[in-house]
């Protein structure tokens, strides 16, 4: 929904609210990070079909995911962890999906977490390894989802703190889009 692509040929009615600012966003995006990573988001916008066809041949086991996994659709319930806000994101796939999605959307702006923390405790508390491929894999599309807004954060933001913040999460993911890239996860 949000790839620039998308957002182009969207001829309406009723189109994104925010179309202008995504398209913003990804004009920062091409221009801050480089070739490869640009060209990874590229692939997985230009197809992503296939790009889910590829993560799925990687899947051993599936399960219901959240699709929009991060702190606003969490709750607790007598003393439970409980997810809202289920709807048309909600399928089966590999966990790593959803993990990679709460990391993206959760660390330094509403957690103090990296990515990386939010892995490992996942790890932790499940007592279960995540799987590197298909971690490499989701985060690759976790940025081609949300790489405009990181972007326009970073070159945007109304305060420095913020255009800072959004900069370095930015950073991080670029870094681990293009060290999985090096280990061969191709989109």
């Amino acid at each position: 929904m949000f790839a620039r692509p998308f957002q182009i040929d969207d001829s309406g009615p009723n189109r994104h609210p925010g179309r202008d600012r995504i398209l913003a966003g990804w004009d920062v995006f091409g221009e801050a990070v480089d070739t490869d990573v640009r060209d990874a988001v590229a692939v997985v916008h230009a197809d992503p079909e296939g790009f889910g066809r590829r993560l799925a041949a990687h899947c051993t086991s599936r399960t219901v995911l959240h699709g929009d996994m991060k702190p606003e659709n969490l709750g607790m319930r007598g003393g439970r962890l409980i997810a809202i806000d289920w709807g048309e994101l909600t399928g089966l796939g590999p966990r790593e999906v959803d993990v990679a999605w709460f990391a993206l959307m959760s660390t330094r702006a509403r957690l103090d977490a990296t990515p990386d923390e939010v892995f490992s405790v996942y790890e932790e508390v499940t007592v279960s390894a995540l799987d590197p491929t298909i971690l490499d894999l989701a985060c690759i599309g976790s940025l081609a989802q949300m790489g405009f807004r990181l972007a326009g954060a970073a070159r945007f933001g109304s305060r420095p703190e913020e255009r800072h913040a959004a900069a370095a999460r930015l950073a991080w993911w670029t870094g681990r889009v293009r060290a999985a890239l090096a280990r061969g996860r191709t989109p």
